[in-house]
């Protein structure tokens, strides 16, 4: 195992001395999205391990006898509740004005770059939805599924409204661009116009397009 995963162990001990910096451009907001319910399910346990701890030593020093169901849970909640802790610190999506990407629990990534993005696609409902970037780039890992679970999506579907309308990709570092994008995500146009439309292609990134393209012309 190297630091990056044994980060996350010695910081359920105590020890924390990993710190994560964001990356890339601010979008307003975290860069880093965590599942918070994973958090909540670790100290869960944690608690439930505690209160059989507890219960454990009562039976122990009152009845002078060891009970058998605390000590199930006190051998089988304290790893759980670490594994799920361990889960919520490896486990991310990271939105940025440039790329998006997004590691699980066995730090597998994700990554697309907006301006390589060639295809989107959108589903789901305000209970839960997602959206899944497409790209050809070399750049990043040919897509990304974000869920609404995940991470708040508004600013990746501005970013998807905003090319749609203006016939180009939003500029990191152009401070109209990304107040035109907060205005989609404040005025409810970056959910509906993606979740009405479903998805979009966006062509000049489309290598496929443009290699069948050249074929054509050779012949």
């Amino acid at each position: 195992m190297d630091k990056a995963f044994l980060g996350p162990i010695i910081s359920a001990l105590g020890r924390s001395f990993l710190s994560k910096r964001n990356r890339g451009k601010s979008t307003g907001k975290k860069n880093i999205h965590r599942m918070g319910f994973l958090l909540l399910a670790a100290y869960g346990f944690w608690v439930v391990s505690l209160a059989a701890l507890v219960l454990y030593l009562y039976f122990y020093f009152r009845f002078n006898r060891f009970d058998g169901i605390c000590q199930g849970i006190l051998m089988s909640c304290p790893v759980a509740g670490l594994l799920f802790y361990v889960w919520y610190r490896n486990a991310y999506v990271e939105i940025t004005r440039t790329y998006v990407l997004r590691r699980d629990l066995l730090r597998r990534v994700q990554k697309v770059y907006f301006k390589d993005v060639n295809m989107f696609r959108a589903y789901g409902n305000r209970e839960e939805a997602g959206i899944v970037l497409f790209s050809d780039s070399s750049a990043g890992t040919g897509s990304v599924l974000v869920t609404s679970v995940q991470a708040n999506l508004l600013y990746i579907q501005a970013q998807m409204v905003f090319r749609m309308e203006q016939e180009r990709w939003a500029d990191a570092d152009s401070d109209d661009d990304q107040g035109m994008l907060r205005d989609y995500m404040r005025s409810g146009q970056a959910w509906e116009i993606t979740m009405s439309s479903g998805g979009a292609n966006f062509p000049e990134n489309d290598k496929k397009a443009s290699e069948s393209s050249s074929a054509d012309e050779g012949n």
